[in-house]
C-alpha cells in the first residue's frame, strides 16, 4: 500500500512482482467518506491533518483537500481473490494502525509486513 504511484512503480520493478494500485484511502472499514489532505510536499499527504506543533525540517502545508472513500486491506485481498501475500508494504502517512485494523484476516496469509512510520507525531 503506497500513497504515491511513482514509488509504487519503482517498488514493483525492484521486487519484480505485481503490485496493486487503489485510489481509495486505506482504512479500517469500507466505504467511509474521508477527507484526504493534499500537502505541498507530496510525501506528507494523508487522511490525517498535520500536527500543528510538529517542527518540520521542510516547508510543507496543506494546499487542498478532497473527498475519498475508504477501503480496507481485507476488502482488497478478497476483491482480488488473493491467496497469499509475500510482502505487504504499508506507507499511509500516519494511518498505519488504521490500515492494520482493516487487515485482520489478510495478515493470516501474509509472510512479511513492512510498515513505514515516524517516531515523531507529524499528524
Amino acid at each position: 500500500i503506497e500513497e504515491l504511484s511513482l514509488y509504487l512503480k519503482s517498488l514493483s520493478n525492484s521486487l519484480k512482482c505485481p503490485c496493486l494500485v487503489y485510489n481509495k484511502a486505506i482504512f479500517s472499514t469500507d466505504n467511509l467518506p474521508l477527507k484526504f489532505y493534499i500537502n505541498s510536499f507530496d510525501e506528507t499527504s494523508s487522511i490525517l491533518k498535520f500536527n500543528d506543533n510538529f517542527d518540520f525540517n521542510f516547508k510543507a502545508k496543506t494546499v487542498n483537500q478532497i473527498d475519498v472513500l475508504s477501503i480496507s486491506v481485507d476488502t482488497i485481498f478478497t476483491e482480488n481473490a488473493l491467496k497469499k501475500i509475500d510482502i505487504l508494504k504499508i506507507d499511509v502517512q500516519g494511518a498505519e494502525l488504521l490500515a492494520l485494523k482493516g487487515a485482520f484476516n489478510t495478515l493470516k496469509y501474509t509472510d512479511l509486513v513492512l510498515i513505514e512510520t515516524s517516531l515523531r507525531p507529524m499528524y
